[in-house]
């Protein structure tokens, strides 16, 4: 499964550019360890889903967290060590192993007939009571911004969710 299905050379003309390099690391001090912090996960075991380059791992372990990560795609080379090449819907770490996932911009690019298996396998790798933290565009705001300019997906495609469409996926019925 992937995420797109983006020539492995493009991806690297990409995603392993310089700007492409410090955009997560912004975007992870930002935003991402903030709501870390928020959950009480400081200096945690944190699992980067889909982390494109790695340097969102990069940066999480500079300001002191155990993270690893996992894309489709080889990592930039700061990122080697602590980035696997892998599918979401096969991850690559034991049951139980990570305090939080963070899955990024990624749920909306994965096809509608397997997200079901990759939310699983995100469960299964967060310890009970864990955290998994979902960036996607929202159906009903769907702007994000994934790239250099800002992005607008349309909320009739499948690459939107709605609150309740995320709910069924990690739980398997909505919120009432």
């Amino acid at each position: 499964m992937s995420l797109t299905d983006v020539p492995r050379r493009d991806f690297s003309d990409l995603y392993l550019s310089d700007h492409e390099r410090s955009n997560p690391r912004r975007r992870t001090n930002e935003w991402t360890i903030p709501v870390l912090k928020g959950c009480g996960l400081e200096g945690r075991k944190i699992l980067s889903a889909d982390c494109g380059n790695g340097m969102d791992v990069v940066e999480l372990r500079e300001q002191g967290f155990q993270a690893m990560g996992f894309d489709l795609y080889p990592p930039a080379p700061q990122a080697a060590a602590w980035v696997t090449v892998s599918r979401a819907d096969s991850i690559p770490f034991e049951t139980a192993s990570f305090d939080a996932a963070v899955c990024l911009e990624v749920i909306g690019h994965i096809p509608q007939r397997v997200r079901s298996a990759v939310s699983q396998e995100l469960l299964r790798v967060v310890r009970p009571g864990g955290y998994i933290i979902l960036g996607t565009p929202n159906r009903y705001f769907p702007a994000d911004e994934h790239a250099k300019l800002l992005r607008v997906h349309s909320p009739f495609r499948d690459d939107t969710l709605s609150s309740k469409e995320l709910e069924v996926l990690l739980d398997g019925k909505p919120a009432p």
